[in-house]
């Protein structure tokens, strides 16, 4: 969801009651700052901590929440379902700093910086001079870490789209919030 998607900021091209009402109720935070990159806001947002106490620095040194807990580990621990769809991007190298392993219950999405292709999935090589690009789209579920398939040629967008739309429409409302 992007600035321009929301009606009230785009002149009403698009619809969106539901968060117009979030607007018109609440409080809007018009100006804010962070960082030039966003893996220290999102090691941020994940585990409540200022980046510079989870060692966020956007200094390309290999950066994981591994020693915090996370919102979703304290979320689990109440009973809620936990699930993260998108960019992940605050951990990969080792299991532990995975979604999975950071108290949600699946994660769909890509785990680096960015991707050079939306419909492919692929990325950069981290291997420095390589003109190989691997493919970062994974589906993971509880301990299991693997590759998504069947995705190539969905569009990123559309395919987190309908992972999400799934997990709502699938979700047992009588064994957890």
């Amino acid at each position: 969801l992007g600035r321009d998607n929301l009606a009230w900021l785009n002149g009403n091209k698009t619809s969106t009651p539901n968060l117009d009402n979030f607007f018109t109720s609440g409080l809007f935070l018009s100006d804010f700052h962070t960082f030039k990159i966003c893996a220290p806001s999102r090691a941020s947002t994940m585990t409540g901590r200022y980046p510079f106490h989870v060692g966020f620095y956007g200094d390309h040194v290999a950066q994981h929440i591994t020693n915090f807990s996370t919102v979703a580990t304290l979320l689990k621990k109440q009973g809620y379902s936990t699930h993260a769809i998108g960019k992940w991007d605050v951990g990969y190298v080792v299991k532990e700093t995975t979604p999975t392993y950071k108290g949600f219950d699946t994660f769909f999405g890509y785990y680096k910086a960015c991707n050079n292709d939306l419909f492919y999935h692929s990325t950069p090589s981290c291997m420095k001079g390589s003109t190989i690009m691997d493919t970062d789209l994974s589906r993971n579920v509880g301990d299991h870490i693997g590759p998504a398939t069947g995705e190539n040629g969905t569009y990123s967008t559309r395919a987190f789209s309908a992972e999400a739309v799934s997990i709502i429409r699938n979700h047992n409302q009588s064994s957890s919030p």
